[in-house]
């Protein structure tokens, strides 16, 4: 049996989010506008479509699973994007995992004294880098 190693990789990547984000806020609903104070829930999980997630203050575990999602923050820890279309907006960084296609992440800088955030890019046609919305 031949092993795909983006898909191995994904699956670990979800198990790895798996035990934390069993207590994450989840946003199912499609077509919401919604804001997450961080400091009260750090963990959020986007599994709906059309969605607009305003996260405050530092965010731990994010992960964006649904499709047209757009997501602003000033911090998080570890990112990671399943879903396609998506957006996200970060000002600060630790992780980015993008494993969707067609996705769009912009960061300022990464978390503590790292320069960037760390970034696994395995999914198609996605625009990982420093910048702004």
């Amino acid at each position: 049996m031949r092993l795909n190693l983006p898909v191995l990789a994904s699956l670990l990547a979800t198990l790895a989010l798996a035990p934390s984000l069993a207590a994450a806020k989840s946003y199912t609903d499609n077509d919401a506008q919604v804001t997450q104070d961080c400091a009260s829930d750090p963990e959020a999980s986007v599994d709906g479509n059309n969605i607009t997630l305003t996260l405050v203050g530092a965010c731990s575990t994010i992960s964006v699973n649904g499709n047209n999602i757009t997501v602003r923050a000033e911090s998080i820890k570890a990112l990671a994007v399943m879903g396609n279309d998506n957006k996200a907006y970060v000002v600060a960084a630790g992780s980015v995992s993008v494993m969707g296609n067609g996705n769009t992440v912009r960061y300022g800088k990464g978390l503590g004294k790292a320069k960037k955030p760390k970034v696994r890019n395995l999914g198609s046609k996605n625009s990982v880098k420093k910048g702004k919305e």
